[in-house]
């Protein structure tokens, strides 16, 4: 799919997605799943992020992640096209605007992997393949971090049946919506 394509099909995705009532309530429901999966709860280290705009938000998921001392890392964009995850005790006072204005962790980069990373996007299809917002920051990430568990983030309605992928994109391990968190197939 051309550039401008894929353009063109993140608008109307997030068009989409800013359109949806009740992201507060399908939020808090995506939480609710996610902190009631045993492979998140068991984790000892867990990755999340600051959602932005209309993203869903896994703040309630995190939170309960932090009252259980599990270690919670949240990206942190560095340099031109890379970011690195830092360590947060408290999800409002370890966060400040960074890049795009987006809130990150004003700590040192963590030298700890997460087990479990949640990752957002523009969408996803239930096979895995997720389309972000073309920065390439996740995909660079966790190329170099495959042995993470990555579980994809949206609302239902940003699932699609399939989406451009390129050579450089790195599915899914799981996906989780407000409605239910599914595993993904491995890739052919």
């Amino acid at each position: 799919m051309s550039e401008p394509a894929k353009r063109a099909l993140r608008r109307e995705l997030l068009s989409r997605r800013r359109a949806l009532e009740d992201r507060e309530t399908r939020s808090s429901r995506i939480s609710d799943i996610v902190d009631g999966w045993e492979t998140w709860r068991g984790a000892e280290c867990v990755a999340g992020y600051a959602s932005t705009g209309a993203e869903a938000s896994v703040d309630a998921a995190l939170r309960a992640a932090l009252a259980r001392g599990q270690i919670v890392l949240l990206p942190r964009v560095v340099g031109e096209g890379d970011m690195v995850f830092v360590e947060v005790t408290d999800l409002d006072a370890d966060l400040a605007a960074g890049a795009y204005g987006i809130l990150e962790p004003v700590g040192t980069p963590s030298a700890r992997l997460p087990q479990v990373a949640l990752v957002p996007g523009v969408a996803f299809t239930r096979a895995g393949a997720r389309l972000g917002m073309g920065g390439g920051f996740y995909d660079r990430w966790m190329s170099r971090h495959l042995e993470v568990t990555r579980v994809g983030v949206c609302f239902e309605a940003q699932v699609v049946a399939s989406l451009p992928v390129e050579p450089h994109d790195v599915g899914m391990v799981a996906l989780v919506t407000e409605l239910e968190l599914v595993t993904c197939p491995p890739p052919a």
